[in-house]
C-alpha cells in the first residue's frame, strides 16, 4: 500500500458544475490546489481542454471532498 510520502504531488481538486438529477454534470470549472505547496490553480469551462488540467499520472494523489461528483465531470469531459 502506498502512502502520502510516495507520491510526488497530492492534489485536492474541487469542480463547480450543473446539471439534473441522474444527468452527466456540466462542469463550469475546476479548482486545483496543491497540498505541499498551497499552489492554486483554477480553470474555467472556456479554458477545458481535451486533457485534465492536471497531472493524473500514478505519482500523483488526487484528493476530493465528493469524489463521485469530480470524476464525473471527467466523464463528461471525455478525460
Amino acid at each position: 500500500m502506498r502512502r502520502a510520502e510516495d507520491f510526488k504531488r497530492i492534489l485536492s481538486v474541487d469542480y463547480e458544475f450543473y446539471g439534473a438529477n441522474g444527468e452527466r454534470p456540466t462542469p463550469v470549472s475546476c479548482a486545483i490546489r496543491d497540498i505541499r505547496t498551497g499552489e492554486v490553480q483554477r480553470v474555467w469551462y472556456d479554458q477545458f481542454g481535451t486533457t485534465p488540467p492536471f497531472d493524473t499520472s500514478p505519482d500523483t494523489l488526487v484528493v476530493t471532498f465528493f469524489g463521485s461528483a469530480e470524476w464525473n465531470c471527467h466523464l463528461a469531459l471525455g478525460w
